[in-house]
């Protein structure tokens, strides 16, 4: 499947997608033997991709994108799903009729979790359709500063978390260039991973 097929059956812009692979090939921990060779495989196949030819990945590897993106839970009931219809004939049709079928289920369960925990923020409104990305990151981290009682306290947490999954130290880049640190981030494009990865901290029912 090409990131477009997994973004169409997973539901998720395709820019999206490609930010899962990259995290495939970033993420230096918590791979086992097979989970590494599949990563080599989707680092091959990747720098090959061109816009004309983009990358083909297989079951197993797209699996393991979708593990990336959604988290282990939902790649294993996707792949339970899978072999339920095997009879299929083409691979990106088997992968959006098991992934079309549970995501109801999925959302369903995380949403009842949500609400069972004490304190979990209550689930906004839907997002204008249009709105700047560095808008809807103010928002979640506006929303995590009240959590945590001081806004200043969710930025260097979210910038914490940032640098020990992509290992870039905005604050510390951002202080050397006399730049305030979003502004930084923004001029090197990076506003998008860090509303995927604020997302997933602190929004992650709505994934």
């Amino acid at each position: 499947m090409t990131t477009k097929q997994i973004a169409a059956a997973t539901d998720k812009s395709e820019r999206s997608v490609q930010r899962w692979v990259e995290r495939v090939l970033n993420d230096k921990m918590s791979l086992n033997g097979e989970k590494m060779s599949l990563r080599n495989t989707v680092r091959e196949k990747a720098a090959n991709s061109s816009p004309e030819k983009p990358a083909d990945y297989d079951f197993s590897e797209t699996l393991l994108i979708i593990e990336t993106g959604l988290g282990k839970n939902a790649a294993g009931i996707y792949r339970a799903n899978a072999e339920h219809i095997k009879a299929l004939p083409d691979i990106s049709l088997l992968m959006r009729h098991a992934i079309r079928d549970v995501i109801p289920e999925i959302v369903d369960a995380v949403r009842r979790e949500a609400l069972a925990i004490p304190g979990a923020p209550k689930k906004a409104l839907p997002e204008p359709d249009g709105k700047p990305e560095r808008d809807k990151l103010r928002e979640i981290m506006k929303e995590r500063g009240r959590h945590l009682g001081r806004i200043t306290l969710a930025w260097n947490e979210l910038w914490t978390h940032f640098n020990h999954r992509y290992q870039r130290d905005l604050r510390k880049a951002a202080k050397d260039r006399y730049m305030d640190t979003l502004d930084y981030a923004e001029s090197e494009g990076l506003i998008g991973d860090l509303l995927d990865l604020a997302t997933d901290l602190y929004r992650w029912w709505e994934k």
